[in-house]
């Protein structure tokens, strides 16, 4: 307890006051004591100034007659009266001073800090509470104090109404949102009305007031385009014209049999059709009123040639953006007249000023922007935010929807492999020059629209943010897109955790500039799908997530990746430090990982993939030859799982590559190579299964025109063949299980290659079909061959170093030799012809299985030469013994 509750308790005891005690706000008892106090002290004096006069008269009346002597007296009577009250009111007053009950501290008003207290006792009994309520004594309550200093994270504050200071500023923090909520929520309706009307009626009730504002479907102005090309799909077998008529507008164009479909192009080109040219026969009409009444016609006459007309009608129109002025039952009246005649349109709610506002006012005031449940529909691409610092986008999970689908952009198209595609410029949000974003707990929905795009800004946080195209689409676009540009703020720290991404087109994209790169890229927890037939994706420019142009420290991990055509993930053209672990790759149409120099030649380094599955495509990871120079450097792949992948890995033009600890599940594929590599450097392949495919046409392991290469510890089954397949052949039908064709210090040691089935079948070939010397050195030391003969070596016409030393072949073999023992006499011993037993050496245990009863003889079996086995017969019976003709046995054990 503190002092001055102390002194409180001290001064009111047992409802009592001690006034002479009271100081300050307490002095206003002791106002009152004193002023009583002063009123007695007056009374006397009053009596004391009578009893002098009294005597003053007594004194008169000794010197006078006698009976001026009873009047003294009675004076006298009076003086001792008065002393007597006197003595009587001091000793009221010392009383008063000394009385602990003279007034009650609940009959004492109040005035002071104590808050709704009116008497003295009332702020008592609130002081006394509060104290107690902080700690009362030494019991739990210490404890339980000490605990609440301690928040989750970080240091214990100090005393416990720190941290509840803290926390009411952290509460009050929190409340500084934007608010943007729905003003309401109306399902979903249609409208009808005419072209010029400034009403619309609704095809059933609905709830929409004065002044709400609405969206019409494609009674606003177009924005699309349609597209057509004109290519040479069949070329001219004779000269003459071809006759393109374009709403009844003839253009003749002159071929000859030497045109190419390029120069049938250039010529259709120059010929001046009325449109824009936007690649080579390939043509785009802007805003036209009336798009469909487009007529095209050609006429080849006898050329020959065929001329394709493809027409792409991409038409689209702007939802017409009003406020409802009046509502009469199910009519609506609107503030700006129908710009087409609609009918069964749909009528929505429009946010998106909403939107626009809570974005600039958040850009101003670093405010949160907090999105209620609701689906909040925009409508036009919202402003770029541009230089703002910290801004905060949150939702309530997936019953917040940003349905941006409504947006309708200018297509421009574009040709790649004879289809058309097409860039938009129908973006939602965009944010360029910012730093510090944060948007979780959003579900954001579109058609073919980029969603999220980012221009040299950085520290972007993307947590349970779900990514939705409702269409398939040939816009390339991506829904997530991050932009570095040259000479501006290098974007940096992005982190995209537990989103989703489900897309008709790309589903995020990266790129970087070679002199100003993105860094430090983290991808976790994350689930990529397409919405093509199959979750493949059938447009050949889809990629699920691409990383391009130098892009650095990537990380993905924890993910899944259902779909893509051209690849499920992309690294190319200069990106560096790729850690890719334990991500699930599933159903794609060619490959899943795709690693590539690009267009700039610059090769991808430092790539990890570890820890992985790949289940079902063409190829699991592949890096072909685009460009010129490595497409890879510094390439691990360890500890990962190809299911139902024609081709593991085929990596082209790469230096540098650890093949560690992979496996390689039994499934019926049809590809050349299971692990293939072509024109690579400082390869290493080791402590991997390579299974036994069920097809005839595959190679395990295949290395060509590769140098400083290492084959060790792998588990590796020969397949099925026999000298008559025609599947994969080099060099005069001579048949490889395991190739190594061109290769350069190649290294291969500790390997078990397991079960051909046919003797003529090796597991291992070495050959050179070169015309000059090959310098290569090929070492092979100390692996099992359990085919005889397990290890051909086909020097060609090149010239190659081919040290060999430790091998075991035909391991396990068993050898089938037919003998008719000729009659032996009692006491001598009788040996076969040397039999040919591939892989044999000295120091070899023969097993030998005879194909009847010996009738008591011995039987060993031993090495007489390298390769070759001899069976011998010893008759100790007593009789000659002649045994009949059969098949006997024998199989090597290595020891």
């Amino acid at each position: 307890m503190s002092e001055g509750s102390q002194d409180i308790n001290q001064q009111f005891i047992d409802g009592g006051v001690i006034p002479g005690q009271l100081v300050g706000q307490e002095a206003v008892s002791k106002t009152y004591v004193d002023g009583q106090n002063a009123g007695l002290a007056g009374n006397i004096s009053t009596v004391a100034a009578s009893a002098a006069a009294a005597q003053a008269t007594a004194n008169t009346g000794v010197s006078a007659a006698g009976a001026a002597q009873s009047t003294a007296n009675t004076a006298v009577g009076l003086a001792n009266n008065a002393q007597g009250s006197a003595n009587t009111a001091q000793s009221t007053v010392d009383l008063h001073k000394v009385s602990t009950a003279a007034h009650s501290a609940a009959n004492i008003t109040y005035a002071g800090p104590v808050e709704g207290a009116a008497t003295t006792k009332q702020a008592i009994d609130l002081v006394k509470q509060r104290v107690d309520t902080i700690v009362a004594g030494a019991g739990e309550s210490n404890t339980e104090i000490l605990d609440a200093r301690q928040p989750a994270t970080g240091p214990a504050y100090p005393i416990l109404g720190a941290r509840l200071n803290g926390v009411d500023a952290q509460l009050a923090e929190n409340m500084l949102y934007t608010k943007v909520s729905l003003s309401k929520t109306v399902a979903p309706v249609t409208g009808s009305g005419n072209s010029g009307a400034t009403t619309i009626t609704l095809s059933g009730s609905s709830t929409f007031v004065t002044g709400d504002k609405i969206a019409i479907a494609g009674a606003g102005i177009r924005k699309n385009n349609v597209v057509f090309s004109l290519r040479a799909s069949t070329l001219p077998t004779s000269n003459g014209n071809i006759t393109i008529t374009i709403n009844e507008s003839a253009y003749v164009i002159s071929v000859t049999t030497s045109d190419t479909a390029t120069t049938i192009a250039d010529k259709i080109d120059a010929a001046g059709l009325p449109y824009t040219l936007v690649s080579k026969g390939a043509y785009v009409l802007y805003d036209t009123v009336s798009p469909n009444a487009i007529s095209i016609s050609v006429n080849v006459a006898s050329t020959g040639a065929v001329i394709s007309n493809v027409i792409d009608n991409n038409i689209q129109y702007n939802y017409l953006r009003t406020t409802v002025t009046n509502v009469s039952g199910n009519q609506l009246t609107i503030q700006n007249a129908l710009q087409r005649t609609v009918s069964g349109a749909a009528v929505k709610i429009d946010h998106t000023e909403q939107i626009r506002q809570a974005l600039i006012t958040a850009a101003d005031t670093s405010y949160r922007m907090y999105f209620k449940a609701g689906t909040y529909n925009i409508f036009d691409k919202l402003d770029p935010v541009v230089g703002v610092t910290g801004i905060y986008m949150m939702g309530d999970g997936s019953a917040t929807v940003l349905d941006c689908s409504n947006i309708v952009g200018v297509y421009t198209p574009y040709f790649f492999s004879n289809d058309i595609f097409y860039y938009t410029d129908g973006q939602a949000f965009t944010f360029t020059n910012s730093d510090s974003l944060l948007v979780e707990n959003i579900k954001i929905i579109g058609n073919y629209q980029s969603l999220f795009i980012f221009h040299n800004t950085s520290n972007v946080t993307f947590n349970k943010v779900a990514f939705r195209m409702l269409v398939a689409n040939k816009v390339n676009h991506t829904a997530f897109g991050v932009y570095s540009d040259f000479g501006q703020n290098a974007p940096e720290n992005y982190l995209l955790t537990n989103c989703s991404f489900i897309t008709g087109g790309n589903g995020l994209i990266v790129l970087g500039d070679l002199d100003n790169p993105v860094k430090d890229f983290v991808i976790d927890s994350c689930y990529f799908n397409s919405l093509e037939s199959g979750n493949f994706g059938s447009y050949e420019l889809t990629e699920m997530v691409k990383f391009d142009t130098k892009t650095k420290n990537i990380k993905i991990s924890n993910s899944t990746f259902d779909g893509g055509h051209l690849s499920a993930l992309t690294i190319e053209e200069g990106c560096e430090y790729v850690d890719i672990n334990h991500v699930t790759f599933r159903k794609a149409t060619s490959q899943f990982i795709r690693l590539g120099s690009g267009q700039t030649s610059v090769s991808c380094k430092h790539i990890s993939i570890s820890h992985c599955t790949f289940d079902t495509a063409i190829y699991a990871i592949r890096a072909s030859a685009v460009g010129s120079g490595y497409n890879a450097e510094d390439v691990l792949i360890e500890s990962c799982t190809s299911n139902m992948c024609e081709v593991f890995s085929n990596l082209n033009n790469c230096r540098s590559v650890r093949f560690r600890d992979n496996k390689i599940n039994d499934a019926n594929l049809t590809a050349s190579q299971s692990i293939s590599f072509a024109n690579c450097s400082g390869i290493e392949v080791s402590d991997t299964r390579i299974p036994n495919f069920a097809s005839e046409n595959i190679f395990q392991l295949y290395l060509s025109g590769c140098s400083d290469v290492v084959v060790k510890d792998n588990f590796i089954y020969t397949l099925y063949m026999t000298l008559t397949t025609n599947g994969l052949v080099i060099n005069n039908d001579i048949l490889c299980r395991q190739s190594l064709l061109n290769n350069y210090s190649v290294g291969m040691y500790g390997n078990r290659y397991d079960k051909a089935a046919v003797s003529t079948s090796q597991c291992l070939k070495i050959e050179s079909a070169l015309s000059e010397t090959d310098t290569g050195v090929y070492d092979v030391y100390s692996n099992k061959f359990y085919t005889s003969p397990g290890l051909v070596i086909a020097v060609g016409s090149g010239l190659q170093t081919v040290r060999t030393g430790y091998n075991i072949e035909a391991v396990d073999a068993v050898i089938s030799y037919t003998w008719n023992p000729a009659s032996i006499a009692s006491g001598a011993s009788l040996a076969s012809s040397g039999i040919s037993v591939p892989g044999a050496v000295f120091g070899d245990l023969i097993d030998v299985v005879a194909p009847y009863s010996l009738l008591g003889m011995g039987c060993t079996a031993y090495v007489s030469n390298s390769n070759f086995v001899q069976i011998v017969l010893t008759n100790l019976t007593g009789a000659a013994v002649d045994l009949a003709n059969g098949v006997w046995k024998l199989k090597i054990r290595k020891i």
